[in-house]
């Protein structure tokens, strides 16, 4: 006794276990939009502390996920960045965690963009997130989106 609803598929009549009652209304929505994604990112942020750049973020989730790779680059040129982890790091399991990378190898004053990339267990990569910043300065650059 309900409606299964998705934002694909038109509504379908179900036997809600929860009720008996051959009139009740409860909805049960179902979105897809695609496969879910392996790390579900809750923060990705960089700061200039002293004379290094603190990136950090934290994950509510990571399905499947080996670990993380940071990459840099000095513009917004995702071809150009460079490896900033060398090693591996580890994820904190599929409960997800806090990380924190410590980059000193930066200009005071210059623009930087980082890339957080996601390794499947698989060896798969792909980019979780990006963030632009300058070196020296508390100014966060965020992308301008248009609708």
């Amino acid at each position: 006794q309900g409606i299964l609803a998705s934002n694909e598929l038109p509504n379908v009549p179900t036997d809600d276990p929860d009720t008996l009652d051959p009139q009740d209304r409860t909805v049960t929505q179902v979105l897809s939009g695609g496969a879910p994604k392996a790390v579900t990112l809750v923060r990705f942020s960089a700061t200039w502390r002293g004379d290094q750049m603190l990136i950090e973020w934290e994950s509510a989730a990571e399905r499947n996920v080996f670990g993380f790779h940071l990459y840099r680059s000095a513009g917004d040129q995702r071809s150009e960045a460079v490896l900033v982890t060398p090693d591996l790091i580890a994820s904190q399991g599929d409960g997800g965690g806090v990380y924190q990378v410590a980059d000193r190898t930066l200009t005071p004053g210059g623009t930087y963009t980082y890339w957080l990339v996601e390794v499947a267990l698989n060896g798969e990569t792909s980019d979780a997130a990006s963030i632009t910043v300058v070196a020296g300065s508390d100014r966060l650059f965020l992308p301008l989106v248009n609708r």
